[in-house]
């Protein structure tokens, strides 16, 4: 892990850094974290945290950074599993 800090950031560590493997779930994705793709030596691109974090891929994100957005967000698709329960226990009872 040091190594592959050292070569896209120039520091010895650095503990927000993730590596993302192909095959495996990412991390959650914060908004201040480093995000390095393993298969590629290279940091993960803005079409894949809008996919890992289950956005419309027109979504406008205005003048926001997509990583700042996403990772201050409840991924869309987890947010309609919680709705979609809150309805279920509260609203069609009976």
């Amino acid at each position: 892990m040091g190594d592959v800090t050292k070569r896209e950031e120039g520091k010895e560590s650095n503990f927000n850094t993730m590596i993302i493997k192909d095959q495996k779930v990412p991390n959650t994705l914060v908004s201040s974290s480093v995000y390095i793709r393993a298969d590629q030596p290279h940091h993960i691109s803005e079409i894949d945290m809008i996919r890992m974090q289950t956005f419309p891929r027109d979504y406008d994100f205005l003048d926001a950074g997509v990583q700042y957005v996403c990772g201050m967000s409840v991924p869309p698709l987890m947010m309609k599993r919680i709705a979609a329960e809150i309805n279920k226990q509260w609203f069609e009872k009976g």
